[in-house]
């Protein structure tokens, strides 16, 4: 009887375990740009470059995608004059 108690106990044990693992957060997903077009360039966004959040003119904040570091670098300095050009997805009017 002590050996059946001592079974369940540790299966109950093991059991709390393995629910506490599955109950952990997701990590948080990286952020999505909201153009395919790069707004310095006006070429395609590549994804494995950073976006940078920017708000619009409306004051929303956006995620800003670039096609290379260089034009990330160009953004960086300013992401609220690029935002409403991806968010269009076009190239900007001009470089502010």
């Amino acid at each position: 009887m002590r050996l059946v108690l001592l079974v369940c106990c540790l299966a109950l044990v093991s059991t709390a375990g393995v629910a506490a693992d599955s109950a952990a957060p997701a990590p948080a997903a990286a952020p999505q740009a909201v153009n395919t077009i790069c707004p310095i360039s006006g070429e395609a966004v590549d994804p494995s470059v950073p976006p940078i959040a920017g708000k619009t003119k409306d004051g929303k904040t956006v995620e800003i995608g670039m096609c290379c570091s260089k034009c990330a670098a160009v953004v960086a300095k300013n992401p609220d004059a690029y935002a409403d050009a991806a968010t269009a997805n076009k190239k900007a009017d001009s470089t502010k």
